[in-house]
Parts: C-alpha cells; sequence; structure tokens
C-alpha cells in the first residue's frame, strides 16, 4: 500500500507538536504568510540545538548499524558527515558533494586525504550546469557561504541590503553518477540544500529505491522560489518506501527529517535508538532559571556551539583508534 504524503505527515506531526509544545516553539501554518524572523528566547534555541545534536548523533548511529555499501551527503559544505562516516564504515564508499566552489576548493584536500570522494558539483534533477547563489550584504560584503542554493531566496532578494553571487557550476543526478550501483547497492543519504531538496531527489529515484536512511533538510512554507515543500517531498518519497521518522526543529519553517526504508523500521539496533531519541528528548536537562539576557544567550550556548565544533572538526578518540 502506498501512504499518501499527507498521512506520512500526519504522523510525523505527532512528533511535531509535541516537539513544538516542549520547546515552545510555534508552528508555520500552512496558510502562513512565510518565514519570518524574530527574537528567540534563549532556553529554546538552547533546546533546539541539542535536539538537533540528537537527532545527528541518532542518523549517524542508525547508518553504522545498516552497515550500507553507499553514503551520499548532498551539500556537504566541510563534508562533517562524510569523514565521520568514512571513520566508521572503512568499507563503504563515501561520496560528498559541495556546490559552492569557494567552499568546495577549501575543503577538497582535506575531505580527500580523510578517504571521502568529494566533489565540486551541484546535485540535481538533470546533468549539465546550474546557478548557484550565494547572498552577500551590500554594505559589508559579508557572503553568507551556508545560504547557498540552486534557486532564488525570495526572503533574501526581497531585502535592500542583500544581494546574490552566481556561479555558473556543474549538475549531475544521484542515478547517471551511481550508474549500476544507483539500483544495486544499498545506500544512506544525507541532503542539505537549501530549499533545494525536491530537485536534489528528483534525480534520484533508482538510487532512493535501495536507500535505507534520508536525512534530509526540509521547509513547511516556501522560501526558495521553485522548491518543493516538506508534504510534497513525502509524497515524492512515500512510492520509494521511505518513511518519515523523526525530525528537529530548525527554525519554525525548516526542520530536519530522517525518513527509513521499511527493511531499516524493522531493524532492532535502529529501533532502539529511535527510541532512545525519544526517551532522551523527554528527559533532556531544564533550562537554568533567570537566563535571558544576552550574555546569558552567550554563556549557555557556547558550550554546545564548542562540542558541536568537536565533534564536526574531526573524529572522536574512539573512531580515531578505528
Amino acid at each position: 500500500m502506498t501512504v499518501s504524503g499527507e498521512a506520512q505527515a500526519f504522523v510525523l506531526g505527532l512528533l511535531t507538536q509535541s516537539l513544538g509544545a516542549s520547546l515552545g516553539v510555534p508552528f508555520a501554518s500552512a496558510d502562513s504568510p512565510g518565514p519570518q524572523a524574530a527574537a528567540e528566547d534563549p532556553a529554546v534555541k538552547l533546546a533546539r540545538l541539542r535536539l538537533t545534536d540528537g537527532l545527528e548523533d541518532a542518523f549517524r548511529a542508525i547508518c553504522v548499524a545498516l552497515q550500507p555499501k553507499i553514503v551520499m551527503e548532498i551539500g556537504a559544505h566541510a563534508a562533517e558527515f562524510s569523514r565521520s562516516m568514512r571513520a566508521r564504515l572503512p568499507d563503504a564508499r563515501v561520496v560528498a558533494f559541495e556546490g559552492h566552489p569557494q567552499v568546495a576548493s577549501d575543503n577538497a584536500e582535506a575531505c580527500q586525504a580523510a578517504g571521502v570522494e568529494y566533489l565540486h558539483a551541484c546535485v540535481a534533477d538533470a546533468p549539465g550546469h546550474i546557478d548557484f547563489r550565494v547572498p552577500f550584504r551590500r554594505d559589508t560584503g559579508q557572503r553568507i557561504r551556508k545560504m547557498g542554493s540552486m534557486l532564488p531566496d525570495s526572503v533574501l532578494k526581497a531585502r535592500k541590503n542583500m544581494d546574490f553571487d552566481v556561479f555558473r557550476v556543474p549538475a549531475v543526478t544521484i542515478d547517471a553518477f551511481l550508474g549500476d550501483e544507483a539500483a544495486d547497492a544499498a545506500k544512506v543519504m544525507w541532503v542539505d540544500v537549501e530549499g533545494a531538496a525536491g530537485t536534489v531527489l528528483g534525480g534520484a529515484k533508482r538510487a532512493l529505491a535501495s536507500c535505507h536512511a534520508l536525512y534530509v533538510e526540509l521547509e513547511r512554507t516556501a522560501r526558495w522560489d521553485g522548491q518543493l515543500v516538506d508534504l510534497e517531498v513525502f509524497s515524492m518519497l512515500a512510492p520509494l518506501g521511505l518513511r518519515p521518522v523523526l525530525r528537529d526543529i530548525q527554525r519554525p519553517w525548516q526542520y530536519n527529517a530522517l525518513l527509513l526504508s521499511d527493511e531499516a523500521i524493522a531493524n532492532p539496533q535502529v529501533q532502539k535508538i529511535c527510541a532512545d531519541f525519544v526517551v532522551a528528548l523527554a528527559q533532556r536537562d531544564a533550562m537554568p532559571a533567570g537566563a535571558g539576557g544576552a550574555e546569558d544567550t552567550k554563556q549557555i550556548l557556547d558550550p554546545v556551539r564548542a562540542m558541536q565544533r568537536r565533534r564536526r572538526q574531526g573524529l572522536t578518540a574512539a573512531e580515531g583508534a578505528a
């Protein structure tokens, strides 16, 4: 039986509303005017960071439990996920794609030295070349590297102080890149492409049929021109056998979702990892009373950010010894 995107989203929504209530985060509705910037309570921000950290750890653990033949990271930046998987899955093929030419140049040597196939290319629904847009502030010239996308950013376009560098970048599809391995080899994927998830996944239909775990950044309301929002992505993935299981909260309108195949869901190790994530959420530490000022926010969030940087910039001692 094919499960509709709406039905899958309802199941995911049970966890969504629980997270929203526990973290104090309002969620954008279907008729919301779109992403809005607002001040955020430091307690909520801390909870969000911990939640995302926990979801990333759960996905890494699931990947190890599944022992895939291929690991793919799309929108890799410094390829932290790929590098950690390279150490924990020594027999897997690990491939990372980055569209930003300068980011790719800065990270290619280190990633390749770590054993990751690191490629400067956009992953799209058709091969050729594609425009990759990177926003910058006109007054300072500051480039916002992590907001680069294959799609125009409708929110930033409307701001007078913002403009975009546009790079013409080679484009590949996952199915064509993998060739015979697309359909045959068990794989896991991490997709973080600023609104372009539908574009990436549209060129990976054969590969997704043998994908057992997918971590993907999604939006509830459209920010990028021409993007697919979360329900549309779920509808695309349902016939391919991928079901949403866990999620985090990045912003009221954006989150990372973890989708699993039926085979992965039936794996006892995977079931335990998912259950542990939910239990950890329920038992998370309480926020110290009285926090709220800028200095309080800095003191509260800096240790969490430092922990994330340490994990992403290198291997743990255990992984390094593996």
